[in-house]
């Protein structure tokens, strides 16, 4: 699943400073734009397998994380964690293949 949010200048963001983990970022709060799979089939709603499905993605709802971490050294911290483009999603298929 690609989850497209819309980030507003109000939310906080970090880039992490891992070069393991190319464009890695976190934001505090965006809005859900569109949720598709890998076929294209679009979703209203979805919910995170990474963070123990507390955080639900819902289209045109705003998404929330529990807590954020500003810390730019923290590659893993608080946050809702995104890429800039869809093909920097891709790198995370390796760490959690389904």
């Amino acid at each position: 699943m690609i989850v497209k949010i819309l980030v507003p200048s109000l939310a906080k963001r970090v880039v992490t400073q891992s070069m393991e983990y190319r464009f890695k970022s976190r934001i505090e709060f965006g809005t859900v734009l569109e949720i598709k799979d890998d076929d294209g089939t679009s979703y209203s709603r979805a919910r995170s397998f990474v963070s123990n499905n507390r955080l639900e993605y819902i289209v045109g709802k705003e998404v929330h994380a529990d807590e954020f971490d500003e810390r730019p050294e923290e590659h893993c911290g608080h946050g809702i964690h995104v890429q800039k483009y869809k093909e920097d999603c891709e790198q995370w298929r390796e760490y959690f293949p389904l």
